[in-house]
């Protein structure tokens, strides 16, 4: 499917650059309001922050454009996550048709997930800390500039993650 053929809502920015939109909307609506911004951009059904946790991926905030009140998605074992492949590239991973992708015969998302677009999180010392993504359950190509926008809300969502991280409580 041609991003050109879908239809999808463009945010007023209101002459802001992404970044600062995103940025505010994470100040005034918190990270589900950014995601929805982000999604707001691109014909992706569902937009995502995701956290690595040793064999997990975790959800921590999600945006579903046909559930608008859905806040958090599911957490995925590691080797069945398509994050996964963006930690081992290192920056950002980009899944068009998932059956039709020679890296994912085998792989357990490849069909439920169709498409998939994103970057790495990270911590300050750059510790890969999780992804932020665009996916959707059919095929989807990309629009031009998908990944600029996501690296464009990178370090707002980075640190509103480092904020979470440090106000979590600690195990005993």
């Amino acid at each position: 499917m041609s991003s050109e053929s879908v239809s999808f809502p463009a945010p007023a920015l209101h002459g802001l650059p992404l970044a600062s939109f995103v940025e505010n909307s994470l100040r005034v609506k918190g990270l589900h309001g950014a995601l929805a911004v982000l999604n707001a951009t691109t014909p992706y059904r569902l937009t995502g922050v995701y956290r690595f946790d040793g064999g997990m991926v975790r959800s921590v905030a999600l945006f579903d454009r046909k559930n608008p009140h859905l806040t958090v998605g599911v957490d995925v074992l590691w080797q069945d996550s398509y994050c996964r492949l963006t930690a081992e590239d290192g920056a950002r991973c980009e899944i068009v048709d998932a059956p039709q992708d020679a890296r994912l015969t085998t792989h357990a998302a490849r069909e439920a997930v169709l498409a998939y677009v994103a970057v790495l999180l990270a911590m300050p010392d750059g510790t890969p800390l999780g992804t932020l993504c665009h996916y959707d359950l059919q095929p989807v190509t990309p629009p031009l500039g998908v990944f600029e926008d996501l690296e464009a809300a990178v370090p707002a969502i980075e640190r509103a993650m480092w904020a979470m991280l440090d106000r979590a409580p600690v195990a005993v």
